[in-house]
């Protein structure tokens, strides 16, 4: 019987919440015989000696701690977009929610490959996130419903091709089941606060950091 999976709470830095926090992403411990990954960005995790935590996970960033492959990704080159920002914070909240379903949609089909469409090459994220993913993959496991829900958006600053976003941000229910059928419901997260900042490249905004905010409970929380 697998474990059942809790979260680990995240340091600052799609999860990630896309600090994209910086933290330590959801880890999905072990199954009778093997450890493995559990939910993001997105979001809660077992420790590998079979012991739940109950602390937060920082929901955009990746699964895991960090795995280098010792592969570094070329810089890219943003491309200002036809409208420089800030624009309104509608705006970038429909851009956050494109993203979002491209995370969502490369973990539930677990292609790490797509991946590449929701962060910049040279993004730290992408790396943890693909790398986690793998993990959940080479374990025969599936993760569905890494989706965030998006409270406060607003603009910090910008200029042309960046912009720096202020959100608070909430990983919604996530689930991971094996090919038997075995289903682990993970623990929902709490609003955190981030940083965002995206920049927009030849196919679009893409996610180049998040920084998790200092500071207490998020006035606004996610609906």
């Amino acid at each position: 019987m697998p474990t059942t999976p809790s979260h680990r709470t995240g340091r600052s830095g799609l999860g990630g919440r896309a600090a994209l926090s910086i933290g330590r992403p959801l880890l999905l411990a072990a199954l009778a015989a093997s450890v493995v990954f559990a939910g993001l960005v997105v979001a809660n995790s077992v420790s590998r000696d079979g012991r739940a935590s109950t602390e937060s996970q920082d929901p955009w960033r990746s699964l895991a701690e960090p795995r280098h492959d010792g592969v570094s990704a070329p810089l890219s080159v943003p491309h200002p977009p036809d409208v420089e920002p800030p624009g309104p914070p509608g705006r970038w909240r429909s851009v956050l929610a494109d993203l979002d379903r491209r995370r969502a949609r490369a973990w539930q089909t677990g292609r790490p490959v797509l991946l590449r469409r929701v962060y910049t090459a040279s993004s730290p994220e992408l790396v943890r996130d693909q790398a986690m993913l793998r993990e959940y993959v080479d374990r025969g496991l599936t993760v569905g419903g890494v989706r965030l829900a998006f409270g406060e958006v607003r603009v910090a600053r910008g200029g042309p091709g960046v912009v720096h976003l202020r959100v608070v941000d909430q990983l919604r229910p996530v689930t991971a089941w094996d090919s038997a059928g075995n289903r682990f419901a993970l623990p929902r997260d709490r609003p955190t606060r981030h940083t965002i900042l995206l920049r927009h490249g030849s196919s679009g905004w893409r996610v180049a950091d998040v920084r998790l905010c200092c500071g207490g409970d998020p006035a606004q929380r996610p609906r």
